[in-house]
């Protein structure tokens, strides 16, 4: 169409909006990151048990060596296995508020995880140095 002489064009027309940023990527990222510090802290906590312990009357030296081994082993396996149910947490809370195509169930499902989990992490860690105590010897105990 023909505009008459002295009128300014008019603009362009805008383009299509797009798509929002999907989430996919870092649910994969964050899901392959979550395997592996899982993966490490149950290696980890299994690999002191797997750790022979040294015969009795044996010299102080070995016999220290094993309980800083198995000390060690313990340590990582925490350690690894706090950063997983932290990140599980951390991707339950993203799963969570995400608004894409995730149906509302899941979404509070999500929520619900990232509430109980913690919950009993920490309740277990916690009677792990008193009810646990009593019923098991770890040489990685004070």
């Amino acid at each position: 169409m023909a505009m008459p002489p002295g009128m300014p064009s008019p603009p362009p027309p805008l383009p299509p909006p797009g798509k929002p940023p999907s989430t996919d990527l870092f649910l994969k990222v964050g899901v392959v990151f979550l395997g592996l510090s899982l993966a490490v802290g149950l290696i980890g906590f299994h690999a002191a048990y797997f750790v022979p312990a040294p015969a009795s009357g044996t010299p102080p030296p070995s016999y220290q060596t094993y309980i800083d081994t198995v000390r060690m082993l313990g340590i990582v396996s925490f350690v690894f296995m706090d950063v997983a149910v932290g990140f599980s947490v951390i991707l339950a809370m993203f799963v969570g508020l995400s608004k894409d195509s995730i149906p509302d169930v899941t979404r509070r499902g999500a929520w619900l995880f990232a509430v109980v989990i913690p919950t009993a992490w920490l309740l277990v860690s916690w009677s792990l140095y008193s009810v646990f105590r009593s019923l098991f010897w770890y040489p990685y105990f004070p």
